[in-house]
């Protein structure tokens, strides 16, 4: 496949969307579901880490899979709640 372009974004994250209020709300129900404390949570996870990765470090192995494709339907679920940032083709404001 062939295509000509000015320019390609990789990350849309703090470019064309705010998710950080969206991401905090979804982790938050997803510790609290498992039973996770918020300072275990903070002490494990940080911005960037990858869920699976988060997940592996706070449960035991047999559980990472469906609390990975947990946090990935909340946040699906809660995607409406995604800011569209200014400047962003079609973006009201």
């Amino acid at each position: 496949m062939m295509f000509s372009a000015d320019a390609l974004l990789f990350d849309m994250d703090g470019t064309l969307v705010d998710s950080g209020p969206v991401v905090e709300e979804c982790w938050a129900a997803w510790a609290a579901e498992y039973g996770i404390s918020v300072q275990r949570f903070a002490a494990e996870a940080g911005h960037g880490i990858p869920a699976r990765q988060i997940a592996a470090a706070l449960l035991p192995d047999g559980e990472v899979a469906a609390a990975v494709a947990r946090i990935e339907q909340l946040e699906i679920d809660r995607a409406a709640g995604l800011r569209v940032l200014p400047g962003t083709r079609g973006a009201a404001g």
